[in-house]
């Protein structure tokens, strides 16, 4: 579980770095509760979109109101639980691209061998986090992080380079991690997200 972090010290955090306008992603550890998520939308006025969790059986309605509410995407967690199940994925990509939105995933990329074939069939684009979220030692020439950097080159997808720790074996700066993030930039530097897990 993650210490309390208010949006006042999030913000603060944005003044030292440079950032005017973010996108908040749904934890894990909220599963579909976006609440939290969409009252600190609320309150940082147009600054903040989102990506939100959604069951299943979510209705148009809902859709309709997470929309106006700022919200472009949905995130599928195929790592940890909290997240939808994958057989809702494209039920649920059909739906949300009549809004424009993206798909995103928390996904380890060594299973883009079996499950590329499915993602690059969605009628969205799609988002990967955390740089594929694969062990450091797999390998830039791990088939499943080829099928990644092919997916970014084709414009389909948009890698996000984020959370470093997750899949380095060292410690920081993580430069066990370089190659992959060098790899998918030179893939489609256009295609490239950065993100905190502030």
């Amino acid at each position: 579980t993650p210490p309390e972090a208010l949006l006042e010290q999030w913000f603060a955090m944005h003044k030292v770095i440079g950032i005017e306008r973010g996108v908040l992603i749904q934890p894990s550890v909220h599963g579909t509760d976006n609440r939290a998520m969409l009252a600190a939308m609320g309150q940082a006025g147009d600054r903040l979109r989102g990506v939100v969790a959604l069951d299943a059986d979510v209705t148009d309605a809902e859709l309709s109101a997470l929309d106006a509410a700022g919200v472009r995407a949905t995130r599928f967690n195929l790592q940890f639980s909290g997240g939808v199940a994958l057989d809702a994925m494209a039920s649920l990509a059909d739906r949300v691209a009549g809004l424009g939105w993206h798909v995103q995933f928390l996904m380890d990329a060594r299973d883009l061998v079996e499950l590329g074939p499915k993602l690059k069939a969605l009628p969205t684009d799609i988002v990967i986090d955390h740089t594929g979220f694969l062990p450091a030692s797999s390998g830039v020439d791990h088939p499943g992080f080829q099928v990644f950097i092919e997916m970014v080159r084709s414009g389909k997808c948009w890698a996000k380079l984020s959370g470093p720790y997750r899949g380095s074996e060292q410690e920081p700066p993580y430069d066990d991690l370089t190659p992959y993030a060098q790899a998918l930039i030179a893939a489609r530097p256009d295609r490239i997200i950065w993100g905190t897990d502030w």
